[in-house]
């Protein structure tokens, strides 16, 4: 099948295998990503009550994008009405915005942060007990889906991270680019 011929519920129907991947493969899933589907609110709800109990036994965390095309947020003061507005609000999502890209290349954060949190928990010998804010991402600048370069000041960052409760990206100087935040998508609702 064709990455063209896949829609929303040929996902939906994947994340309802996830609680098999303990018997299958000897594995639990603590991250569920569907980059390119998870700013669905359909996906992104299943990804959500499917992290709330992998298993009936084991909790983890659905990572999805808002989307930064044309029927999404272009503009970043716009991201809490567009989170609301999609139900992105659940205690069990991390809810990233923008895109993020390296040289040619264009990836969802979800993508990009799912990648350094299983860094990170490697790195405390698996143990996930330390976030990923102000780590190093692999990219070298934010855009909107359709490429187009956008460049988010350290005050809109911390904007994003701090009151919207969504990770972004950050260049900080003498850091370089940053995963920033650390909220789950009931923030600010809920603390």
């Amino acid at each position: 099948m064709e990455f063209s011929q896949i829609d929303e519920k040929d996902i939906i129907r994947g994340l309802g295998v996830i609680d098999e991947c303990m018997t299958v493969v000897g594995k639990i899933p603590d991250l569920i990503c569907a980059p390119g589907y998870s700013h669905i609110t359909t996906v992104a709800a299943v990804m959500a009550t499917k992290a709330a109990g992998i298993n009936g036994l084991f909790h983890g965390k659905a990572v999805i994008d808002i989307d930064s095309g044309p029927e999404g947020c272009t503009e970043y003061s716009h991201l809490t009405y567009h989170k609301n507005k999609n139900n992105f609000i659940d205690e069990n999502q991390i809810v990233c915005w923008p895109m993020v890209k390296l040289g040619d290349y264009k990836f969802h954060l979800s993508t990009q942060l799912a990648g350094l949190m299983a860094k990170v928990d490697t790195d405390n010998a698996g143990c996930p007990y330390e976030s990923p804010s102000n780590k190093a991402l692999k990219i070298d600048g934010c855009c909107l889906a359709d490429g187009t370069e956008i460049n988010l000041t350290f005050e809109q960052v911390n904007i994003i991270a701090s009151d919207y409760g969504i990770v972004t990206a950050l260049n900080f100087m003498s850091m370089g680019w940053t995963a920033k935040g650390n909220y789950v998508g009931c923030y600010p609702a809920k603390t």
